[in-house]
């Protein structure tokens, strides 16, 4: 897939196509790049700040979901 495939910078690939590679900091603030996770499902979580009530109860969210992501053996990756 080229860049123009993908559309411009910030638009969503069209439906049925991979995503572009990115890099992109952790919430532990380890670089995470698209190409490392590729081959298992996937759940990109992104959020501004670890300390906002509405950040910290989507997070908690996620956790409590885990179980059902784990049935179809999706990985949960965080970004802040």
């Amino acid at each position: 897939m080229t860049r123009a495939d993908a559309g411009s910078a910030g638009q969503a690939p069209p439906a049925g196509h991979p995503a572009p590679d990115f890099t992109l900091p952790s919430s532990v603030g380890d670089p995470v790049t698209l190409k490392e996770l590729r081959g298992r499902p996937v759940i990109l979580a992104f959020y501004p700040s670890d300390w906002s009530p509405t950040c910290s109860d989507q997070m908690s969210l996620y956790q409590d979901v885990a179980p059902e992501l784990g049935r179809f053996d999706a990985h949960l990756r965080s970004s802040a």
